[in-house]
């Protein structure tokens, strides 16, 4: 039997309700669960475990508050367990797997008339106190009585006799479930210190020690909960008075909040929802694969999978609807890894695929698998078609592969290249910059590499750095096309006279002629020869209307530049027998708008 306490400094941190879906998860996988209300003075188990059919709390006559009452006061142990038992019905399974040693009758009058009367210093502190004994005595008799395979604790809140007995005493694991707060860290980095000084001398070194952060909110920015988790980690971790109380938590479970559970609490394993909609589920799946041993679970993960793979061949869909159905109920890593076998063989579409890799990695914590980066690396190489689309999901998308990419992709530079390109594209530019940075400081500086630096160092409005990167690179890279266009369109934005002068009254404007007649242009106008620019306004248009079939985008830069040069109303009388209308009204809408980007050269 495991012993595993749900613990909390303060309450509303969802403590309770993640052991009710602990419960679930758990009995979904065939395993016997005792929960048990130790939070005597706010219980609520018996409420999370309600009746899916009418909402209404479990119905109970007796519990822990009855048992210590009658122990303390009439010198009476109760006979059975089974008179302060409740089972608690599961959806969708028929065996009774999962029972509640409930607080007891609350809130009735009597409840809390018996909670009033129980002496806790008599029960813990005075000579030949019996409250451990007793707890003890409790925890023997659940294993001989129910014989459970998993033991949940709801503990109460605070620092208290009954949090350190099912913190110190009775636990083989300790969950503390921790608000975002400074008050709230503050407090449970006092407490696990404290639990763990006790479990020491108690010789309890083994009790595992897990901490979930509760409730936080949805942080699409890229890097912001990476950098509140390092934070956390700092403030949890800080060094003890006595060095061996110093915490070491390395990896921080995060359960995030949900609008809909916020005004009516409800249970997510077993209730229906698809953890792909349900940021919560995912998150509970993460943990309670941490929550129960590899060993327990491993024959039962085994079986399955070999199960699926014997069909896959005869019944492909049937074995990989099975497969899904329980990846996504148990969230056991192998499952996925399975799963994503079958993808393969499927050739299923990569945009599920993606999903299922990335709900591997958040149960893992471990970008570094294989198999992640062989999803990610087909995924990046069918950009831009599959990725260049707005949705809710992208930003944890693209975190997932960023993950893999610095990891298992050993930040490979073509993937690096289009990763950034997507961050820009959902307007995360300076994001975008820092990876492109990157990518310059680990390789050799190539022309494509330090123009689309240059390109998202502008979109981000870090000027100065966009001129440092050209000021460092133009001797080595301006005979290069595209650094030469990076370096052409950065001078334009802002003007840049000087460097405009530069490009234009050197060898260097005949490699832009050759390669980019608009930007030739547009830097010979700006540098006052107007005759130069106006001869290629006339090039630029005149090889637009050789092109087959013909280029819009062509249309466009000339008419941009006819109006530049104050030539707009020969321009339309050039094209308007030529054109499509709708191709020059779009013209005539645009014309003489700077854009925001100049070039999307490498999303083209």
């Amino acid at each position: 039997m495991k012993t595993i306490t749900f613990y909390s400094y303060k309450g509303g941190s969802g403590r309770s309700l993640a052991l009710a879906n602990a419960a679930r998860y758990l009995a979904r996988l065939e395993y016997k669960v005792v929960a048990i209300d130790f939070d005597l003075e706010a219980p609520g188990l018996h409420y999370k475990f309600a009746e899916p059919s009418n909402d209404a709390p479990l119905p109970v006559s007796f519990g822990v508050v009855d048992f210590l009452h009658d122990f303390l006061i009439n010198g009476v142990v109760a006979g059975s367990l089974q008179q302060c038992t409740v089972n608690v019905r599961i959806p969708g399974i028929d065996k009774p797997l999962v029972h509640l040693i409930p607080a007891g009758c609350a809130p009735s009058k009597e409840y809390w008339a018996k909670l009033a009367r129980i002496n806790w210093h008599e029960l813990f502190y005075e000579k030949d106190a019996q409250g451990v004994q007793l707890f003890l005595e409790l925890k023997n008799r659940i294993w001989d009585e129910l014989a459970p395979d998993f033991l949940l604790i709801d503990s109460r809140t605070g620092i208290t006799e009954m949090g350190g007995v099912a913190a110190t005493l009775l636990a083989d694991m300790v969950i503390c479930f921790v608000l975002p707060t400074r008050e709230n860290l503050e407090g449970a980095r006092t407490v696990l210190r404290s639990i763990k000084h006790s479990l020491r001398e108690n010789g309890r070194d083994s009790t595992e020690l897990l901490v979930a952060l509760s409730r936080l909110p949805q942080i699409t920015e890229p890097n912001k909960e990476r950098e509140l988790l390092d934070l956390i980690r700092s403030v949890l971790n800080e060094e003890a008075d006595d060095l061996r109380d110093t915490l070491s938590c390395s990896d921080i479970f995060v359960l995030h909040s949900e609008s809909s559970l916020e005004v009516r609490e409800s249970l997510r394993i077993g209730s229906g929802v698809s953890p792909d909609d349900s940021i919560l589920l995912r998150d509970y799946l993460r943990l309670f694969a941490s929550v129960v041993p590899k060993s327990l679970i491993k024959s039962k993960v085994e079986m399955i999978v070999r199960q699926a793979k014997e069909r896959i061949w005869d019944d492909p869909e049937a074995a990989v609807k099975e497969v899904e159905e329980l990846a996504e109920s148990f969230g056991h890593p192998e499952l996925y890894r399975s799963l994503l076998s079958f993808y393969e063989v499927r050739n299923a579409a990569i945009s599920l695929v993606m999903k299922r890799a990335k709900r591997l990695w958040e149960l893992t914590g471990n970008a570094g698998e294989p198999i992640l980066w062989k999803v990610v690396k087909k995924f990046m190489d069918g950009f831009p078609h599959r990725i260049m689309h707005r949705d809710r999901e992208m930003p944890e998308m693209l975190g997932f592969v960023e993950a893999v990419w610095r990891v298992a992709g050993n930040k490979d530079l073509q993937v690096g290249m289009r990763l950034a390109d997507s961050y820009s594209f959902i307007d995360a530019d300076s994001h975008a910059a820092d990876l492109l940075l990157e990518l310059l400081s680990d390789s050799e500086p190539t022309s494509k590499l330090a123009s689309r630096c240059i390109q998202v160092l502008g979109y981000a409005n870090r000027v100065a750095e966009a001129a440092a990167l050209i000021e460092d690179l133009k001797n080595k890279l301006s005979g290069e096309a595209e650094f030469l266009s990076a370096w052409a369109q950065f001078a334009l934005r802002g003007p840049n006279k000087e460097a405009l002068l530069e490009i234009g009254r050197s060898p260097l404007i005949d490699t832009l002629r050759q390669t980019n007649l608009y930007l030739a242009a547009q830097v010979y106008r700006n540098i006052d020869q107007a005759s130069d620019a106006t001869a290629l306004a006339d090039t630029l248009l005149r090889e637009a209307f050789r092109q087959d079939p013909p280029n819009r985008e062509s249309f466009r830069e000339a008419g941009i530049l006819f109006s530049d040069l104050g030539r707009w109303e020969e321009f339309e009388s050039l094209v308007d027998e030529k054109l499509p209308k709708p191709w020059i009204a779009e013209i005539r809408e645009r014309v003489g708008v700077v854009r925001r980007r100049l070039s999307r050269s490498l999303l083209e």
